[in-house]
């Protein structure tokens, strides 16, 4: 009798903690894609952040109910060797504290609070919130790339002061090459935004051959190509094209929309020179940006060798204005060969259960993985020059697409 008392008590408990987590996720997962910065001292605090932040205490008093996840292990694995980096910069290399480390640490750790908060909603009910953020986020997205790009009535300048950080103003508005940020905080950013719902689009089209969203995936390609983002807009049709030719069946599909990509490509790939020019340039050994991306190596290199296994931390006080355009050299100077190793695990674990993810007839399913998937290629080009995992709005959608998938696999292999 005091057992099943007992039992009661905590489905209603864990029923009313879900019920505060739901409508914190639903904003997060919004703010993500959707929510303008909130700016103090030109520093844009993103409200993602504050919502994380204010789950912990549910997270600490209801710790019993954390689910034991696959996707949870990678995360911890990360969060565990960047800890690791930052103990032995400080007692080895002698690195001194800043609290710029500690503002990093947390900001790393939003990867699995995240990922965390999700578990403890009804997948069904995720899904069909992600599904409508998706797909009327898709509308707002198009709105905001068009009149970013063409500014009528100043309209896009407006959005772009809404949504761009100060270092990127002057290249969104000003600039003879105008570069699009849409809800990014830069151009880069807003091409990774643009990505999911372009993936999200293209699959849903795939998978349920309903032409609404073809229509909005055509729409999007030129909001990508706004945003000028060499790295992410070669990585995407690369990424997609990967993904999208290993689909089973489908043929017709794929002769279709290959051509259909094509001929975009080669319309509206030549009007943007930013990306012409800087692919001339890099052909010719002119290309400023290339030249210091090899000396970017040189450093991460000359650091690397004084810690190669656990790197040396964040270091904020040693190197807070060294910035390298590769996340692949900043992981590898921060946490050495463990850290980044196990970074990249994170973005590919997905892709070597595509056996067990293709055994599932379920349409969301196929949408979230395959969207997944794609991801995880693009993510390990654009870490090529860009940041990704440690970026701070653009991986926590990588985040939702792995609880996702991994959730509904468990779910209905069970």
């Amino acid at each position: 009798m005091i057992n099943s008392i007992n039992f009661n008590k905590n489905i209603k408990n864990r029923n009313v903690y879900t019920k505060l987590i739901t409508p914190l996720v639903f904003l997060t997962i919004m703010s993500i894609f959707f929510f303008i910065p909130i700016k103090i001292s030109g520093l844009g605090i993103r409200i993602d952040d504050i919502l994380i932040l204010l789950c912990v205490p549910l997270i600490v008093l209801h710790i019993k109910y954390i689910k034991n996840e696959k996707y949870i292990y990678p995360i911890l694995l990360f969060l565990s060797l960047v800890a690791m980096s930052m103990t032995y910069g400080y007692i080895v290399l002698d690195v001194p504290f800043s609290g710029g480390d500690i503002n990093e640490f947390f900001r790393y750790s939003k990867i699995l609070l995240f990922a965390i908060l999700l578990g403890y909603i009804d997948i069904h009910k995720l899904s069909n919130m992600t599904f409508k953020v998706f797909y009327y986020g898709s509308f707002y997205l198009i709105f905001v790339g068009f009149m970013q790009y063409f500014d009528p009535l100043s309209i896009g300048k407006y959005f772009s002061l809404l949504y761009t950080s100060e270092s990127q103003i002057y290249t969104a508005i000003e600039h003879s090459v105008r570069r699009v940020t849409v809800t990014g905080s830069g151009p880069n950013d807003g091409a990774i935004l643009v990505s999911y719902f372009m993936l999200f689009n293209f699959f849903t089209f795939v998978f349920t051959n309903n032409k609404k969203y073809l229509v909005l995936f055509i729409l999007l390609i030129p909001v990508l190509f706004f945003t000028q983002s060499r790295t992410v807009i070669i990585g995407m049709f690369f990424a997609l094209s990967i993904s999208f030719l290993l689909t089973k069946s489908f043929y017709a599909k794929k002769i279709f929309l290959t051509f259909l990509i094509s001929i975009f490509i080669i319309i509206l790939f030549p009007l943007f020179s930013y990306i012409v020019i800087g692919i001339q340039t890099a052909l010719e050994g002119t290309n400023n940006s290339l030249l210091v991306r090899i000396s970017h190596i040189e450093t991460a290199y000359n650091l690397f060798v004084q810690s190669p296994f656990v790197g040396w931390g964040f270091a904020k006080s040693l190197y807070y204005d060294m910035r390298m355009d590769s996340e692949y050299l900043t992981i590898f100077y921060r946490f050495g060969i463990f850290g980044l190793l196990s970074s990249i695990w994170i973005i590919i674990m997905p892709v070597l259960y595509k056996k067990q993810f293709d055994k599932i007839k379920i349409i969301e399913l196929k949408v979230y993985y395959y969207m997944l998937f794609a991801f995880s290629i693009l993510g390990l080009f654009v870490m090529l020059t860009n940041s990704f995992i440690t970026g701070y709005q653009t991986f926590l959608g990588f985040i939702l697409l792995t609880v996702l998938s991994f959730r509904f696999l468990k779910q209905y292999k069970s």
